[in-house]
């Protein structure tokens, strides 16, 4: 039965009526801002949200009854149904593969019930036994047998033990032993120094003296119980058999190594946690490292940032944390360190001897802490300041901050887990060791694991669910990636394969999954892959809906709807309905012509580039020393696979090292050398991250439209009668916000076990600001009212004013003229901010006359991510224009028909991850096209 939604009428859909096949993939396409979210998200999986919330609890009804309808007359047909949104993968330090798709979760508890703790110290193995294992093990010794049953209580202990030895006295213990010495408690008041030489003692109480023979059980498990009670749940026992043969054996309750007098803690899933800490109130000990508390690296100075220049002498400023060498901070400083180390203050650092001394910290006068540890404890909240650091000239906390670089913790290796979790095995490997081995190679791990025969019903499902998972990774082409490895740290490519696995390895049937662009950050090449896994889930007898712009994923659909003609309040239509060749012969489609090759990109004139950037050497993550050529006023495209290491060579190593290279700093420790930066003037890097955290955030507020309005209606007749000013149109402070959503204009419900949802604040209705505000009127529209146009009306009402208008422009130009000035930033697509935040670049005031394009380098991360092709055709102008006017345009970019109308195309490859980080091919489109890199082929069709 398909589903039928009838008479669809959310945000700027026009009434439409359509039919979605079961059982089949089908794709929403159309210009961005069209309308397919709408139906997609607002309508259709909005609908199924709310039925199952109806369908629940009666508090839960309660809170669907909350959530606004979708405007629709009629959805029916409609399976359970699951979203995968853009940015649903947490983009967090503490999160990374394993905890995303739930494989660590499995792991944490396999470990627990079947791992193998060993001392954390000298790594014996370690084991707990009950008292009924230790009586039947001592019960089976040679009938005749002499036992000593001893309660270790003290280990190490200083001093006489004069109060510890009256008390067990008291008790009516008679016997014990001290460092293995018998004693007479009844005659012993305190220790005999020449008796008992050794600072510290150990000392056992004799709990009882028994012979092994028939009817000893319960006094020896007597015995033995009170010895434990007494010593923490410990029990020495010391055997004499009838054939001479002594021994002394250690057994405890809990796992505990009597070597190292260590008590391991409680083996629960919480231990093998870096997101966990210890807890007073349960008494869980949780994984995470104490030391970086479960981030796995620390913030520390290096010797690179304090010495930058290690030609300079100490008093010529060669330690930057001091301030200015000229300044009274530094000469208090330099002073401290010469009385107490005795350097040489006129020695080039590179020359002086005593460098670790000066860092590190060293006694030769006086004591000396070192700078590191100096700067760190200026960075403590629980320090006071320094003499130093009150003096004029001194560095403020932001700068000291800069010094830092973050290094992996000394403690766990960068593991994020305590000792004691990393010395519980399986199979002769922590789970710290797992984490770190690929996804391919854990997945043979834990398929080869074997577990005694007693712990098999409790091992094997757990690790058939780590398997599945890890099957599903492998699937979509990720099995290069750690385990461990940093969802922070993945490619957008990566990071929407990992959402998908998570998905499969569900092996739901019968539901409807909704998902948002799942092929954007893919190259070409991955795209079969994709499309195998959503056939997978079709297969399964899901319906598979996804909005999209990939013309080859659009092809391979089983049914397209698709709805136009324009974005904003000019969309909202149904143009075209049916299967992609039905679509590409349609005349009323504007996705048909592309579809059918008919409408391409337009040709650009090749531009002569004026010089060379070079970046040499470049050793980061999967970069092994790569030498990069860009030429200089050109627009330039990086491609190749996800995860090949396009943004590690262009954000994380160019960017930075282009930056030090204008600013005359010292390179990033990961460049070698940069030449022919001298023409550029400043860097411009725009990623996909969100415009802001807030939904106080718009575009509005990005891009300086903002200040202007607040301005504007404050000078209007009514507001100054009022006594308004700026501040009470700014939805930021109070005073003309609304109070209830705090100028949000919604409200967040918490609904329990699922994700929170915001719906528009009861109070002001969305308005984000309160009565007497909204009161005030620029030709008969409040504020809110300005916020809630587009940007083509807005440029339209704002024509006269030149502050505003030039913003509206820039965006315009982008292609962004569908985007209502105050739409949340938390709302907008990834290239939606990615364009904001270019239009906020382009519409600052150019310096001393000149053009802001010029001799700057603007840098994008894949900034047709949401655009259909005819939005690609605009953005492709827009970046033509920069380069026109003698910008260096660098594009991260998986579009092979923008590649293919670039001046120069640099191919990372041939692989992902360590298959990758080379510069497989360089140079115009068409001779890249005629390499063997992983791009050629798709390339070559693109100029064909």
């Amino acid at each position: 039965m398909p589903i039928v939604v009838r008479g669809a009428r959310t945000h700027n859909l026009k009434a439409i009526d359509v039919d979605i096949p079961d059982g089949a993939i089908v794709v929403i396409t159309g210009p961005s801002g069209s309308g397919k979210s709408s139906l997609a998200f607002d309508t259709i999986f909005a609908e199924a949200e709310r039925r199952y919330l109806e369908a629940l609890s009666s508090d839960l009804r309660a809170q669907a009854m909350r959530l606004p309808r979708p405007d629709v007359d009629l959805v029916d047909g409609l399976p359970p149904a699951i979203a995968i949104a853009q940015g649903a993968l947490a983009r967090s330090s503490r999160s990374t593969i394993g905890t995303a798709t739930e494989i660590t979760d499995h792991l944490r508890v396999l470990y627990a019930r079947v791992g193998e703790p060993h001392c954390p110290v000298c790594g014996d193995a370690l084991r707990a036994e009950t008292t009924q294992e230790v009586v039947d093990a001592l019960l089976a010794e040679p009938a005749g047998t002499k036992v000593v049953v001893r309660a270790p209580v003290a280990r190490g202990q200083a001093g006489d033990l004069r109060e510890l030895l009256e008390r067990l006295r008291k008790e009516g213990f008679v016997r014990a032993v001290v460092d293995e010495q018998p004693v007479d408690l009844g005659e012993v008041a305190a220790l005999d120094r020449k008796r008992f030489p050794r600072a510290a003692h150990d000392l056992d109480v004799v709990v009882d003296r028994l012979v092994v023979k028939d009817g000893v059980r319960g006094r020896a498990s007597d015995s033995i119980e009170l010895a434990r009670r007494l010593a923490d749940g410990r029990v020495r026992l010391a055997r004499e058999r009838p054939d001479g043969s002594k021994d002394l054996t250690f057994h405890s309750e809990r796992f505990a190594c009597e070597k190292d007098d260590l008590q391991f803690p409680p083996i629960e899933p919480a231990l093998f946690s870096f997101n966990s800490v210890a807890s007073a109130t349960t008494r869980v000990v949780g994984g995470a490292c104490p030391t970086c508390e479960g981030l796995g690296v620390r913030a520390r100075a290096t010797e690179r940032t304090l010495v930058p220049d290690p030609s300079r002498t100490l008093r010529q400023g060669a330690i930057v944390a001091w301030g200015a060498p000229s300044s009274v901070a530094y000469a208090v400083e330099l002073k401290r360190l010469v009385d107490a180390l005795g350097v040489d203050p006129d020695v080039p650092w590179s020359k002086l001897r005593e460098r670790a001394a000066v860092l590190e910290g060293g006694k030769k006068k006086k004591a000396h802490e070192g700078v590191i540890a100096w700067v760190d404890a200026r960075m403590s909240e629980d320090v006071a300041p320094t003499e130093a650091a009150e003096e004029e000239g001194a560095l403020d906390d932001r700068a000291l901050e800069n010094l830092r670089e973050e290094i992996p913790c000394a403690d766990c290796g960068g593991t994020r887990l305590r000792r004691e979790a990393r010395a519980v095995t399986l199979n002769g490997r922590s789970i710290a060791d797992v984490g770190a081995l690929s996804l391919r190679d854990a997945r043979a791990f834990l398929a080869s694991v074997t577990v005694p025969d007693r712990l098999r019903p409790v091992a094997r499902p757990l690790l058939d669910g780590a398997l599945s998972r890890l099957d599903a990774l492998l699937d979509v082409g990720l099995g290069h990636l750690a385990l461990d490895r940093h969802t922070d740290a993945l490619s957008a490519g990566e990071g929407e394969r990992t959402r998908i696995a998570g998905q499969l390895a569900g092996g739901l049937r019968g539901v409807l999954y909704v998902l948002d662009e799942p092929s954007r950050g893919m190259h070409p090449s991955d795209v079969d892959r994709l499309d195998a896994i959503l056939r997978r889930l079709r297969d399964r007898g899901s319906t598979v809906l996804l909005v999209e712009h990939d013309l080859e994923l659009i092809s391979r659909a089983d049914h397209v709807i698709d709805i136009g003609p324009v974005a904003g309040t000019g969309g909202g239509r149904l143009l075209s309905t049916g299967a992609p060749t039905a679509i590409a012969g349609d005349e009323r489609s504007v996705t048909g012509p592309w579809l059918s090759g008919a409408r391409t990109l337009p040709r650009v004139a090749r531009r002569t580039a004026s010089g060379t950037l070079r970046a040499r050497g470049i050793t980061l993550r999967n970069l092994r020393g790569v030498d990069l050529d860009l030429p200089l006023q050109s627009l330039i495209c990086v491609t190749g696979p996800s995860g090949s290491g396009k943004s590690t060579l262009i954000l994380d190593a160019l960017v930075p090292a282009v930056r030090a290279a204008i600013d005359g700093a010292p390179l990033p420790p990961h460049v070698r050398a940069i030449e022919g930066a001298f023409g550029l003037q400043r860097v411009v890097a725009i990623d996909q991250a969100p415009l802001g955290r807030s939904p106080r955030s718009t575009p509005a507020t990005a891009t300086g439209i903002m200040p202007k309005l607040r301005e504007m209606f404050a000078a209007l007749p009514e507001a100054k009668a009022r006594g308004y000013k700026a501040s009470r149109f700014s939805a930021n402070v109070k005073g003309g916000r609304c109070e209830a959503c705090l100028g949000e204009g919604s409200v967040r419900i918490e609904m329990r076990l699922l994700p929170d949802v915001r719906v528009p604040c009861p109070v002001c209705g969305g308005a984000r600001y309160d009565r007497e505000t909204l009161a005030v009127k620029w030709r008969g529209l409040s504020v809110a009212d300005v916020l809630a146009t587009d940007v083509d009306a807005a440029q339209r009402l704002f024509e006269a004013i030149p502050a505003i208008r030039e913003r509206l422009d820039a965006m315009r130009s982008l292609g962004l003229g569908y985007l209502p000035l105050g739409q949340p930033a938390t709302t907008l697509s990834g290239g939606e901010a990615q364009r904001v935040k270019l239009a906020r670049e382009l519409a600052r005031p150019a310096a001393a006359g000149r053009r802001l394009g010029e001799q700057t380098l603007y840098v994008l991360d894949e900034p047709t991510a949401g655009l259909h092709p005819s939005d690609v055709a605009v953005l492709l102008d827009a970046l033509v224009a920069l380069r026109d006017q003698g910008s260096t345009v660098v594009v991260i970019e998986h579009d092979v028909a923008l590649a293919a109308r670039a001046d120069h195309v640099v191919d990372l490859g041939p692989g992902p991850g360590d298959e990758g980080g080379r510069v497989v091919a360089s140079g115009p489109p068409e001779e890249v096209a005629r390499t063997s890199s992983p791009t050629a082929p798709f390339l070559a069709r693109a100029l064909a």
